[in-house]
């Protein structure tokens, strides 16, 4: 704002110009803005979860590779495992057979823990 006297520039809040005493006009400042009071939306209800025991997940795969998936929902990737680990556990003299398994306790357990944690799981995800 500028002195009406002298046009020397007020700094805000200044009660006189600084340059020719003259004091500063009232400056009415803005009303302030009234906030109105918006309730938040309504939320909608979550269609409950139904919870999956990381321990059954992890031994039922640990019983028969891919009966963990299946207990979680994923039953075509728990049928995928069990017939790959027969596959390649005739090849490889078991071995491809026990790392097909402690892939499959481990994603179980993992999957079972999304599950609870109210995240969506795909049909395929792993870990």
């Amino acid at each position: 704002m500028n002195c009406q006297y002298c046009e020397n520039v007020i700094p805000p809040g200044a009660t006189k110009c600084p340059a020719c005493g003259a004091p500063a006009p009232a400056v009415n400042p803005a009303p302030a803005q009234q906030q109105q009071y918006a309730p938040p939306p309504p939320q909608q209800p979550q269609a409950p979860v139904a919870r999956k025991s990381a321990f059954t997940a992890g031994c039922l795969s640990f019983i028969i590779v891919g009966l963990g998936q299946m207990y979680n929902g994923q039953v075509i990737k728990g049928i995928v495992l069990l017939i790959s680990a027969i596959i390649l556990g005739s090849f490889t003299f078991g071995i491809g057979s026990l790392i097909i398994l402690i892939v499959s306790i481990i994603d179980a357990v993992k999957i079972a823990e999304k599950i609870n944690a109210g995240r969506q799981v795909g049909q395929w995800e792993f870990f």
